[in-house]
């Protein structure tokens, strides 16, 4: 007799299907670019061997768009020397062209927390050596629709961190008076506590550590970023269907995300 599967089953599947799909994207093109990045080999930088296969996201036929046509994103490599080019600035035309459909923007969405999913568990398990990556953060840069990787000095990861927590404080302390006295006091504290690490460590930013910051990112500008592509596909051109990631090790260190919203601000 089949059993049949509880709700809760169902749920922890697609969640783990949804994870898969996420490495499938973006694991290969993500080594590919830390790689060029750095200018090293993949087999130097990462102690497994990189994967061969990559999923594009596709995005089943638009009722407003072309008839019986699919839209599918790829992520690939932009040289210094390619970025801004003609070609480039068709790509960049193309996506900007597409924008006006919602679900184009959600798929765009859905690559970027791929990426920012996928760098963070790269540097913090796959990678030998991590020390290079340690104080970058992969941004996406919406004027040009590119991937790049950008320096922060310790003392601004810091900050960004306390302005979170002074966020969250602020948020709880709209509803102030629905709270008991042991969270106020709990609210109060957070509040004060980031506001007091935030005044201390605009002190600590010398224009010596903002000018390092400038200057390497500055620096970066001439090394590889990650380019979003958006072309049409025909019914007959669908890929095969993907197989699980190799480094099963890595979705440990990824959220449930049977329930995340994949639309950017």
């Amino acid at each position: 007799m089949q059993s049949v599967k509880t709700s809760e089953q169902k749920a922890k599947e697609r969640a783990e299907s949804q994870t898969h799909q996420i490495f499938n994207i973006a694991e290969k093109p993500m080594i590919s670019f830390i790689s060029q990045f750095l200018e090293e080999p993949a087999s130097v930088l990462f102690a497994e061997e990189a994967p061969t296969f990559v999923e594009p996201l596709i995005l089943m036929p638009l009722e407003d768009y072309k008839k019986n046509t699919y839209i599918k994103f790829s992520l690939l490599p932009v040289t210094a020397d390619e970025f801004k080019s003609d070609a480039d600035k068709e790509r960049i035309s193309n996506i900007k062209s597409m924008l006006k459909h919602e679900r184009v923007r959600e798929g765009i969405g859905f690559l970027y927390y791929c990426i920012k999913h996928v760098y963070a568990s790269l540097i913090s398990v796959a990678m030998i050596n991590n020390n290079q990556l340690l104080n970058l953060k992969v941004e996406l840069d919406e004027e040009n629709w590119v991937f790049y990787l950008q320096f922060y000095h310790e003392l601004t990861h810091k900050k960004e961190f306390y302005k979170e927590v002074l966020q969250t404080a602020l948020q709880a302390r709209s509803q102030y008076s629905s709270l008991d006295d042991e969270k106020k006091q709990l609210v109060n504290k957070e509040f004060t506590k980031a506001v007091t690490q935030l005044k201390e460590l605009e002190t600590q930013m010398t224009p010596a550590i903002k000018q390092e910051e400038t200057d390497t990112n500055e620096s970066y500008k001439t090394r590889v970023r990650l380019g979003i592509f958006i072309e049409d596909l025909d019914k007959k051109d669908l890929p095969k269907p993907p197989a699980p990631p190799k480094n099963k090790n890595m979705l440990k260190n990824l959220p449930t995300v049977s329930d995340v919203s994949y639309k950017r601000a």
